[in-house]
């Protein structure tokens, strides 16, 4: 009678040996090694599944592995998103406004200063999203840090959080450029026809 769990776990046992050497350039001779000391404490007992603790990492970490994937992906595709996002906002925000940047263009305002005036709500934009989202990722710290396993890196890490928040900017920055270009290049009579 076994005391709880399968049988396949009360009866099978592992070893693990520590080595000063590297273990796969001998683990030939390892492994023959330790066959022949288990067999002189007990003759019948088995040594199968021979393999070295980065073998045993590897196979722990392939599962980690597809669910990083698989989030990556999902990373990548809510970045194009958010780039369309702010693409489509601030060409909206520029056909709306054809009749005021003609005014502008009328009244002697420079095409760099439209340019600027467009960059800038594209980034008030991302930087509003990006406060917001860092709030959001502080709040949830505590449940993120005891449901998600991170490696080499902290919930709280400030050089992850400045990178992402970078990384986003320049995203909008890039999603700005379009219709900034689009503004400077109204004709201000056109504009100005603008219903």
């Amino acid at each position: 009678m076994f005391l709880g769990g399968s049988e396949f776990f009360q009866l099978m046992g592992s070893l693990v040996i520590r080595t000063t050497s590297n273990a796969r350039a001998h683990e030939a001779d390892i492994t023959t090694s330790v066959k022949q000391m288990v067999k002189e404490m007990d003759a019948d007992q088995p040594v199968t599944d021979v393999s070295t603790m980065e073998d045993v990492l590897a196979e722990f970490m392939s599962s980690s592995k597809i669910y990083v994937v698989v989030l990556g992906v999902f990373a990548g595709i809510a970045v194009v998103l958010a780039a369309i996002g702010v693409y489509g906002v601030l060409s909206y925000f520029v056909n709306q406004r054809t009749r005021e940047m003609g005014i502008r263009f009328a009244l002697g305002a420079q095409r760099r200063d439209v340019f600027v005036l467009v960059g800038k709500l594209g980034l008030a934009l991302a930087g509003s999203g990006v406060v917001i989202g860092v709030a959001l990722a502080l709040g949830f710290n505590r449940f993120i840090a005891e449901h998600f396993w991170f490696f080499h890196v902290k919930a709280t890490d400030p050089a992850t959080y400045t990178a992402v928040g970078f990384l986003l900017m320049t995203i909008a920055l890039l999603a700005c450029f379009i219709p900034a270009r689009r503004a400077t290049n109204l004709d201000p009579m056109t504009a100005l026809r603008h219903e």
